[in-house]
C-alpha cells in the first residue's frame, strides 16, 4: 500500500496537471491553442512509452537489489536504466523534430485544420525537448518505488507536474510569450524537476548504502 497508493495518486496528479495546462493553452491561444496542444502532446507522449517500460524494469530490479541489501547493484541498475532511456529519447526527439512538418500533416491534412499547421510544427520542435531529461526523473521515481518509498515518488511527481510544469507555463504565458510560453514552461518545468529528482535519488542511494552497512 505504501507503493500502490502513492502510484495511484501520481496518476491523479498528472490528470489534474493536464486540466490546468489545457486551461493555460486556452488562455494563450483560444480553441486553436487547445487543438495544437492536444495534437503535440499526443505525439510527445509516444516518446514516453519506452521510458514507462524502463521504469517498470527499474522498479523490479532495484527492488530485488534492495531486498538483497546490495546497494552497488541497486545504483548500477538505476544509472544503467537512465543511460539506456536517455539514448532512446535522443533518437525519439531527434526524429520528431526532424520530421515535424510531416508529423504535423497527419493532424492538419484537411483545409480547416491548416490554420494550426505552423503553430503545431513549432510545438513539435519545442515540446519534445523535455524528453531528454525525463529519464532522470522517471527512473528516480521508479527507484523510490523499488525500495518501498512510494511517498517520495509521489512528491516528485506532484513537484514535476503541478508545481513545475503548470507553474512555469502559467508564468511564461503571463510574460506575453503566448502558446510558445506553454511549450517552454513544460520543457523548463520538466527539466528542473528532473535534475532535482536525480539529485535526490543519488542522495537517497548514499543514505541507503550507509543504513545497510
Amino acid at each position: 500500500m505504501r507503493v500502490a497508493l502513492p502510484a495511484s495518486l501520481s496518476q491523479l496528479s498528472m490528470s489534474i496537471a493536464m486540466f490546468f495546462l489545457n486551461r493555460i493553452a486556452i488562455m494563450a491561444g483560444g480553441e486553436n491553442g487547445v487543438a495544437v496542444f492536444t495534437s503535440a502532446w499526443r505525439v510527445t507522449m509516444l516518446g514516453i512509452v519506452p521510458i514507462l517500460g524502463m521504469a517498470a524494469a527499474t522498479t523490479a530490479v532495484t527492488g530485488a537489489a534492495y531486498g538483497e541489501r546490495n546497494t552497488e547493484k541497486l545504483e548500477a541498475a538505476y544509472l544503467y536504466a537512465i543511460k539506456i532511456a536517455f539514448m532512446i529519447e535522443l533518437g525519439v526527439v531527434s526524429f520528431i523534430m526532424a520530421f515535424a512538418p510531416q508529423v504535423a500533416y497527419l493532424f492538419t491534412y484537411s483545409e480547416i485544420a491548416q490554420v494550426i499547421k505552423q503553430e503545431l510544427i513549432s510545438a513539435l520542435r519545442t515540446l519534445p525537448i523535455f524528453l531528454f531529461l525525463t529519464p532522470f526523473g522517471m527512473m528516480t521515481s521508479a527507484m523510490f518505488q523499488g525500495i518501498g518509498e512510494g511517498e517520495k515518488s509521489l512528491i516528485l511527481t506532484i513537484f514535476r507536474t503541478l508545481v513545475m510544469q503548470v507553474g512555469f507555463a502559467y508564468t511564461f504565458v503571463n510574460l506575453g510569450l503566448g502558446l510558445r510560453g506553454v511549450w517552454l514552461g513544460i520543457v523548463v518545468g520538466n527539466m528542473v524537476a528532473a535534475v532535482m529528482g536525480f539529485t535526490w535519488g543519488r542522495v537517497r542511494i548514499r543514505a541507503v548504502r550507509r543504513a545497510l552497512r
